[in-house]
């Protein structure tokens, strides 16, 4: 494989075993040659499951192993540190562990369905230094059931973790979760978060937040632990975010989840807007409204950001402003960013330059010019750093502008500091002039 339009060349092997089909027996051995040398070698089982990765450079090796329960299921995963060695003689690599030392991950699954376990699911999280070491426990779980439509799903339910080596400081996290009707989409999840004690600074009481979902998944509604509630609007055609209301006011804003109302003392209706374009990409936001003094008199706004595209030219520009919400008016405030980049998406200019309107949105302005590169000229900038590529694609230079022309690229030394970048042959930087 060569990558990078040739400058950096990848060579691989394939070898098949033979050996008798198994979860925990290696099916192919791949092996990857990197242009310095160095080498991947993975060892994958008959559902290219990983059984073994080793990085070799040199005389050195970094060897992380993977073992499987019959029915394919991650039970160990062995770190450098805890892999002595192993032999693909052997169907099973024949790895040998480290007795005392090295990070293992063990997990445990359910045998049968039952009091919070599902057969198959994870049950049990552990940790362990070296094969003689004793397991330390990091994370349990306990499941739920819904049934709907001939199809049984098995939400979490309950998840503990373990904060002490002996299993005890236990966190635990509940989730209970309802279904919109019919179906096996979540409608509602009631997450109640681990108690902290007054000792370290919490109330000593369990506390919730909710979440309230569409069919498609995506969170309309959110109560956080205090009992604030969130809104979010989408659109359906992109799945952009249309709308989203801070602090709900439940006795403004209508279609909040049932019983689901502002606490006393909370409702400030914080309502953010967006305009989408037909990717789905915000081109206007217009954030909560507020009083501001502008020129002495007391005006409410609200905050504008404008992303302008243009796809044929592969620039994009954005912007800051306000939004008069009594008389209907944009103001843009300078600078305006610009960024160019080429067709593969690298950037080639990070541009601020000055608007000599301000009057309207970053859109009307451009479109009032005849185009992003009438609006702003080269004489209307007032930071420029540009980038040059090598052919394939790495960073060869980058210039920074302290003294930008009216018109052409300018000098160095003259108009602009450049740095130069090298490379070695992995294409690692390793030279900055």
């Amino acid at each position: 494989e060569r990558a990078d339009g040739g400058a950096r060349t990848y060579t691989f092997a394939y070898t098949a075993s033979g050996n008798a089909t198994g979860y925990n027996s290696w099916s192919q051995k791949t092996v990857e040659t990197l242009p310095d040398g160095s080498q991947n070698i993975v060892y994958t089982n008959f559902l290219t499951q990983v059984l073994l990765k080793e990085f070799k450079s040199g005389t050195d090796s970094w060897v992380k192993y993977y073992q499987y329960n019959d029915r394919g299921r991650l039970l160990l995963a062995a770190s450098p540190a805890a892999v002595v060695s192993y032999d693909d003689a052997a169907a099973d690599l024949d790895v040998t562990l480290q007795a005392s030392s090295g990070l293992l991950q063990r997990y445990e699954y359910a045998e049968t369905t039952g009091d919070g376990a599902v057969a198959g699911y994870l049950t049990q999280e552990f940790v362990q230094e070296g094969t003689s070491g004793d397991l330390i426990p990091q994370l349990s779980y306990e499941y739920a059931t819904h049934t709907a439509g001939g199809i049984t799903v098995h939400p979490v339910s309950r998840q503990t973790r373990y904060r002490q080596e002996d299993g005890t400081g236990l966190l635990i996290t509940t989730t209970d979760t309802t279904f919109h009707s019919g179906t096996v989409q979540a409608q509602q999840k009631v997450t109640t978060l681990p108690i902290v004690p007054a000792e370290q600074n919490g109330t000593g009481l369990p506390v919730s937040a909710r979440q309230y979902l569409d069919l498609n998944g995506r969170v309309t509604w959110q109560m956080d632990a205090r009992g604030v509630i969130s809104h979010t609007v989408y659109d359906e055609v992109t799945g952009g975010v249309l709308q989203r209301i801070q602090d709900v006011d439940t006795e403004v804003v209508s279609g909040a989840p049932p019983y689901w109302s502002t606490p006393p003392g909370a409702g400030l209706n914080l309502v953010t807007d967006n305009v989408l374009d037909a990717r789905g990409r915000v081109i206007q936001s217009l954030g909560p409204a507020h009083a501001v003094d502008i020129g002495g008199t007391s005006v409410t706004v609200r905050q504008a950001s404008w992303t302008v595209y243009n796809e044929d030219l592969h620039v994009t520009y954005s912007a800051q402003g306000y939004y008069d919400v009594v008389n209907d008016t944009s103001t843009l405030i300078n600078p305006v960013s610009i960024t160019q980049r080429d067709a593969g998406g690298k950037v080639l200019a990070s541009i601020a330059a000055v608007s000599s309107s301000t009057s309207g949105t970053l859109q009307a302005i451009i479109t009032a010019a005849g185009g992003g590169a009438a609006a702003f000229p080269q004489s209307s900038y007032v930071r420029w750093q540009t980038t040059q590529y090598t052919e394939c694609c790495l960073i060869a230079s980058q210039r920074v502008y302290f003294n930008i022309p009216s018109s052409g690229e300018g000098a160095s030394g003259t108009n602009y500091n450049q740095t130069t970048y090298g490379y070695d042959t992995m294409r690692r930087r390793n030279r900055t002039v």
